[in-house]
């Protein structure tokens, strides 16, 4: 039999391919990896807050420190510390959610039982009044010639102290008045065959809004040293101004104009009296201050019962004390 010799060349070949087979195959591992991660963490920022801050607690606290308590002893019993495991597991799957949870839960209950505005923050609440007095009767004979004549003004001052000029465009005002309706009108939806699909709608517009905002900074100003194209800046009375997030802005005054209308809505038109303007701005400083402290009293009372539950299921003795007595007991040590 001919035996045929084999070149160091074809071997070096052969191993090259190889090679990079077994790159392209870990690189297809990492990326599908990679590409695991990247959707998990978009799905845990679009949850907001309370949803990244309870990740964080799982994976930074209550796992490591629920492995820690299991192992609590475990080095001269062989055993596993049930005890000190219910305990440290009740402890920190229940404190971080609940206290990440629970406020929005009070809130949210807050404004379905009074109304959006008790989700609006104080100083917005004055604002809004004080931009409200402006508005002349005539000007608010149904729903509809009020609330086009509030977002008017509103939009109108937030520009004129945003970019600190008394000479607004027109088309400004109006991109972000078409805008801010658009808004108004998808979340005023009660039909709860749409209501999912309504609050993404709704969000795409806060974000179209945000962008028409962001243009408007831009094409005013010749320099953007120190510019923050999220904030919007607006008057709290005839020489005071304030800040706020430009998105919030949006879903504080369509909130408050909605709530101020099913209040004060008469046969005439929309009731824009001065006390009766005074009277709701009171009213709903006293619901958000109110809201604030029942999230912060309920949430601590919810809190409070935690220590109880975890006490219950390890014992009253704390258990990784009694690993180690019970050891020394065993061994005839006093």
């Amino acid at each position: 039999m001919r035996l045929t010799a084999v070149s160091n060349d074809t071997v070096k070949q052969n191993r090259a391919n190889k090679n990079n087979n077994n790159k392209i195959n870990n690189n297809m591992h990492f990326k599908g990896f990679a590409d695991c991660a990247v959707v998990m963490w978009n799905v845990i920022d679009k949850g907001g807050r309370a949803l990244q801050f309870t990740v964080e607690d799982m994976l930074g606290t209550n796992f490591p420190r629920t492995y820690k308590g299991a192992m609590s002893g475990y080095k001269y019993t062989g055993k596993v510390n049930i005890p000190s495991l219910l305990q440290e597991a009740i402890r920190e799957f229940l404190t971080g959610p609940i206290m990440s949870v629970s406020p929005f839960v009070i809130l949210a209950i807050a404004t379905a039982l009074g109304g959006k505005s008790a989700n609006t923050h104080v100083k917005n609440i004055e604002n809004l009044s004080y931009l409200m007095q402006n508005i002349n009767m005539e000007d608010a004979s149904d729903a509809s010639a009020f609330k086009n004549n509030y977002f008017k003004k509103i939009i109108t001052d937030m520009l004129e102290k945003t970019l600190d000029t008394k000479e607004v465009q027109d088309d400004d005002i109006k991109e972000l008045f078409d805008g801010i309706k658009n808004y108004d009108n998808i979340i005023s939806t009660t039909s709860k065959e749409t209501k999912k699909r309504s609050k993404q709608q709704a969000k795409e517009a806060l974000n179209s809004l945000q962008n028409s905002f962001e243009n408007i900074i831009k094409r005013s100003r010749s320099t953007f040293s120190g510019t923050d194209f999220q904030t919007a800046v607006f008057s709290l009375s005839e020489n005071k101004t304030a800040t706020t997030n430009f998105e919030n802005y949006v879903q504080y005054a369509s909130a408050f104009a909605n709530d101020y209308i099913k209040q004060n809505k008469t046969e005439e038109g929309i009731n824009l009296a001065q006390e009766t303007i005074q009277a709701f701005k009171k009213n709903w400083i006293g619901k958000r201050i109110l809201t604030i402290i029942s999230m912060i009293a309920l949430t601590g009372v919810i809190m409070s019962i935690i220590p109880k539950l975890y006490t219950l299921a390890s014992g009253k003795k704390n258990p990784d004390t009694k690993v180690f007595t019970d050891v020394a007991k065993e061994k005839g040590v006093k």
